[in-house]
């Protein structure tokens, strides 16, 4: 769960200045931020549509620098995680969420098709999975260590494809050892993973 840190509230009480005296600016801000998620590494404003917002919203390098990131945080939440702070117990009053809802309401469904439909580069893929099981051999240099059993580890290895092509490359792969509490926080990240994917879908 998210913890609302000192910073994320100084932020979210900059945006609740700006919607309180610059109100019909803060939802374009907002518009903004949420559409440059779907152009991967860009900036939502240049260094001079900072320096006009500075201006406009009465607002210092820091305060805007502070307010930018917790907004594309909170849609970042709800894109990737399908989660969004809860920003009226960080102290938002009741425009600055009304605006958040409203920006989401209208451009989510289109934010998550785009960042679903992204392309994240070209990087290779899993193209097969194999494991097995085995017992690691203990260092018995000593009387007490002599008296311990084997501790039995997971093993796995990807066969990696490289990107863009059909063909497996049989001479590559990842393998990656496991003890058993290893293997449950794994499955519990996957689980997690999946999830996340089934929110894209």
């Amino acid at each position: 769960m998210f913890e609302i840190t000192p910073s994320f509230k100084v932020a979210v009480a900059s945006g609740n200045t700006v919607i309180t005296d610059h109100r019909d600016r803060f939802v374009p801000l907002l518009q903004r931020i949420i559409e440059k998620l779907q152009v991967k590494d860009e900036k939502p404003f240049s260094e001079a549509e900072e320096s006009q917002l500075q201006r406009l919203l009465a607002l210092s390098p820091q305060q805007l620098e502070q307010l930018i990131a917790m907004c594309t945080y909170c849609f970042q939440q709800a894109v990737y995680n399908s989660y969004s702070p809860q920003l009226s117990a960080a102290g938002a009053n009741q425009y600055q969420v009304k605006a958040f809802q409203h920006v989401w309401a209208e451009s989510g469904t289109q934010v998550l098709k785009a960042v679903r439909d992204q392309s994240f580069g070209a990087v290779p893929s899993v193209s097969g999975v194999s494991w097995r099981v085995q017992l690691r051999n203990l260092n018995t240099s000593t009387a007490v260590e002599e008296s311990l059993q084997p501790e039995p580890i997971g093993v796995i290895q990807l066969n990696m494809s490289p990107p863009d092509t059909s063909s497996v490359d049989q001479g590559g792969g990842l393998v990656m050892e496991f003890s058993k509490d290893e293997m449950y926080d794994l499955f519990f990240k996957l689980e997690r993973v999946q999830e996340q994917l089934d929110a894209l879908a």
